[in-house]
């Protein structure tokens, strides 16, 4: 294993003791900036616990979804293909999909518990809609072919919205992930500047600042994307155990890439 994969284990360490019968998941519930097809609010539960951050509902994530309702038009001039990567519960594609996305697909790593927690919140959000929004959870390594991605959308579409939440601290697979991104982006025919990536993030571990920061750096030189800011928002610490700035660690960075 190597160093960055045991610094990230070790933020969550695995149940040592496998005897015990698994909790019932708890509900966490989201409340919504105005209702959305008569919805008030989210109902989601969390993976169980493990290394990927999928067991929590992220500070991140309710930013991220909060400025979405805020500031993206989803209608049928503006309506947007939309893909999460590495989305845990996948609260802000969600949202994307109860404001009118044409089509949401939410993608995790491909364990069986992640993507069946994904898809059960689709279902309890959406199964009383008619008719219900166009969502699909699949598993999804980055930097593997996303040609079954853009087979899933009519032709000459391509995914308009790419959601990037919580997910740039696991720096060795920075390339992997732009790549993806970048083949989910190409060739976007609604129009050369309404495809984009956000990315929000938390800097959770203040000795890996620089390292989160790359993740701009190799999009705008290798990859080709021009990176802009949106948003600074300073919400409290999401691991009171973890050591370093406050302020660091309880800010959500907001930014948008475009090619």
């Amino acid at each position: 294993m190597s160093n960055e994969e045991q610094d990230l284990t070790g933020l969550f360490e695995l149940a040592e003791d496998t005897q015990q019968p698994p909790e019932a998941p708890e509900l966490h519930e989201y409340k919504l900036q105005s209702p959305l097809n008569g919805i008030t609010s989210l109902s989601l539960t969390l993976a169980t616990k493990n290394p990927l951050w999928g067991h929590v509902l992220t500070n991140t994530a309710k930013i991220m979804a909060q400025y979405i309702q805020e500031h993206l038009i989803f209608s049928p001039n503006h309506s947007k293909n939309v893909c999460e990567v590495g989305a845990g519960a996948a609260l802000p594609s969600l949202v994307c999909a109860l404001m009118g996305a044409h089509f949401t697909l939410i993608t995790d790593y491909p364990d069986t518990d992640l993507i069946l927690n994904i898809q059960a919140n689709i279902t309890r959000n959406f199964s009383s809609l008619k008719p219900p929004p166009a969502v699909k959870a699949e598993g999804f390594c980055w930097g593997k072919s996303t040609e079954s991605f853009s087979s899933m959308l009519a032709p000459r579409e391509n995914y308009d919205l790419l959601i990037l939440c919580d997910v740039i601290f696991n720096h060795s697979e920075h390339r992997k992930l732009l790549t993806s991104c970048k083949e989910l982006l190409t060739n976007n025919k609604a129009g050369q500047d309404t495809g984009q990536a956000l990315v929000f993030f938390t800097h959770h571990r203040v000795r890996k600042v620089e390292q989160d920061l790359h993740f701009f750096e190799l999009a705008k030189e290798e990859f080709g994307f021009k990176v802009t800011k949106l948003l600074e928002v300073y919400t409290g610490p999401l691991f009171s155990d973890e050591v370093g700035d406050i302020k660091i660690r309880g800010t959500v960075h907001g930014y948008k890439m475009t090619l």
